[in-house]
């Protein structure tokens, strides 16, 4: 886990070190998309990525993978971006706080701009991007991980059977 301190609420979060963003598929020929806050209802007040563990970054997409909401539809031509929080920070934060990570009921996590000068915004992106470049994963072979929480959501939904048993 990583500390971070967000300088506009003067708060330490403990904020793992890697998290991942899940890219649409319409979004991969456009990346400055994966940065961009969405100004419907309601606005997105940060972007939003999930926790993965493990040693390897297959692994770690794999966890993602289980952790993201059922209500989140991920498709087979999607990606998953990771970030590895340490390096981000020390890059894009070095003169000022420009991006922090907050909770944001986890496993999910949000990356929120902490200033609103468009210029440091804009440099955070062109950094966010340069770091993107080795660090995006196909997901398809977490197929048992999406297979086991489609099976463990199904199973929830299903009323429970009673159990009864006849007396001899």
């Amino acid at each position: 886990m990583t500390e971070q301190k967000d300088m506009s609420h003067s708060t330490l979060q403990l904020v793992p070190d890697f998290l991942y963003r899940f890219i649409r598929s319409q979004w991969l020929g456009q990346s400055h998309q994966w940065l961009v806050l969405r100004p419907g209802p309601p606005p997105e007040e940060y972007i939003s990525l999930y926790a993965g563990e493990g040693e390897l970054p297959e692994a770690r997409v794999c966890d993602a993978v289980g952790k993201v909401s059922s209500a989140f539809n991920l498709t087979s031509t999607g990606k998953a971006w990771e970030l590895h929080l340490p390096s981000i920070t020390r890059r894009i934060n070095r003169k000022k706080d420009i991006v922090t990570f907050i909770p944001a009921g986890p496993p999910h996590y949000g990356m929120k701009y902490i200033t609103d000068v468009d210029r440091e915004i804009q440099e955070a992106n062109a950094i966010l991007l340069a770091m993107s470049q080795d660090r995006v994963y196909d997901y398809n072979h977490c197929q048992t991980f999406i297979d086991r929480k489609a099976k463990a959501l199904a199973k929830a939904e299903r009323p429970a059977k009673k159990i009864t048993q006849e007396a001899e």
